[in-house]
């Protein structure tokens, strides 16, 4: 069977936790289907291995109480089920799709009742329906199995499984079991399940800033805090879930957090800790908290002057907002002397050397901002409002409104 089917590793850990709740070793197991097969073999399998021979996969069911499904439609049904079911929450579909499929899962588990492996995961996928609609969930009696196997799934199938053993609150936030499962994922275990969140947006079964919060309860017990990396962890992930949501004073509070927290101080690469502080002086700028701003950048140019890159604009823009004009001029005529790895860079200190030149070229001015630092060259667009005032203010003096309207439409 095609192992884009069948997560074998996930079909081990089913068999190994049926095995193990019958009190049944490894030995007792291959007696009891007659030697048909040798222990390695059943070790090949409770590790994950895909051995091709369906006919052993079935007497093992068997003499769990299970049965192994050999026919790939089934299967393939299953990924088809998983699908439909992603696609209506992405879709945020109407009440009367979630109840056709409701009714289709009631049909698969039926048919699939005693199937290992196809009816925990129908099961799963039936609770979150269920969830969505009524708002509780229907049977809660299987989730030691998954609790035991989850971790040897993957991709959106190991994402469902874990929302949902999430949302029925199976784990304690403070056992090392939650960095287990969640290092899994693409992310960090504060920010684990914040990516899944982006398709799952308007599901009522999770909020994962939900989760975040409750690891933000947990931050500051000392059973907590005995686990650093565990800590940093979590601070760091509500902090990327606070700006996300748009709360930029509580992605900037959890920055300070780390910024100042003396085991980060003593632990975390000196690189590393320039980026959170970058961050902060960036979210400082957004909430216009210019002075807040200023010191963080500031901090960063003096320890590593290469790690600001375009953010220099935040910098120079706090500085300018505050009085501090002859501080522009003196970091950025000191940076035409450092390599910078972007072209953009390089034309952001050329503009503000010449602007602070004693005899600034106007035309000159306009080039830069028009021809390299366009809203076109210059792709992220929360730089655009700083290079926009700059040329609103030059055309105050050149009267060039053309300019304007070329830069904005350059994009």
């Amino acid at each position: 069977m095609d192992k884009d089917l069948l997560q074998y590793p996930f079909l081990g850990e089913l068999i190994r936790f049926y095995r193990k709740q019958r009190h049944i070793t490894q030995t007792e197991l291959v007696s009891l289907c007659d030697r048909t097969f040798s222990l390695k073999t059943l070790q090949r399998i409770e590790n994950g291995k895909d051995i091709r021979n369906h006919s052993i996969y079935a007497a093992v069911a068997e003499k769990l109480g299970r049965v192994f499904a050999q026919n790939e439609d089934d299967y393939v049904d299953l990924i088809v089920i998983q699908s439909r079911l992603i696609r209506l929450f992405r879709r945020d579909a109407s009440i009367s799709a979630f109840v056709a499929l409701n009714r289709d899962l009631d049909r698969l588990i039926e048919k699939h009742k005693k199937a290992i492996y196809l009816n925990e995961l129908l099961r799963v996928f039936k609770e979150i329906v269920f969830f969505h609609l009524n708002g509780r969930f229907y049977d809660t009696s299987y989730l030691p199995v998954l609790e035991e196997c989850c971790s040897a799934l993957q991709g959106d199938t190991y994402n469902l499984v874990i929302l949902y053993l999430f949302k029925a609150s199976r784990f304690d936030l403070t056992q090392k079991p939650l960095e287990h499962y969640c290092q899994k994922t693409s992310f960090l275990a504060g920010t684990s399940l914040f990516c899944f969140d982006e398709i799952y947006r308007d599901m009522t079964i999770l909020s994962s800033y939900e989760i975040l919060v409750k690891y933000g309860q947990l931050a500051d017990e000392p059973a907590y805090t005995d686990s650093f990396s565990r800590r940093f962890r979590v601070l760091d992930g509500l902090a990327y879930a606070e700006f996300d949501t748009g709360n930029l004073s509580g992605a900037y509070k959890y920055l300070l957090l780390m910024i100042h927290d003396d085991g980060i101080q003593k632990k975390v690469p000196e690189h590393y800790r320039l980026q959170l502080v970058k961050r902060a002086g960036i979210i400082a700028y957004s909430m216009k908290y210019f002075e807040q701003c200023i010191d963080h950048l500031l901090h960063v140019y003096m320890k590593d002057p290469s790690l600001l890159e375009l953010n220099y604009l935040f910098l120079f823009d706090a500085l300018e907002k505050t009085g501090n004009k002859e501080q522009v001029k003196k970091i950025a005529s000191h940076l035409s002397t450092i390599k910078h790895s972007y072209i953009q860079t390089k034309s952001v200190i050329r503009y503000y050397e010449e602007k602070y030149s004693e005899q600034p070229d106007l035309k000159k001015l306009e080039d830069i901002l028009c021809e390299q630092l366009s809203e076109k060259q210059v792709i992220s667009s929360i730089y655009h409002p700083i290079l926009r005032e700059q040329l609103a203010d030059l055309i105050r003096e050149t009267h060039d409104y053309k300019k304007m309207f070329d830069f904005i439409d350059s994009q």
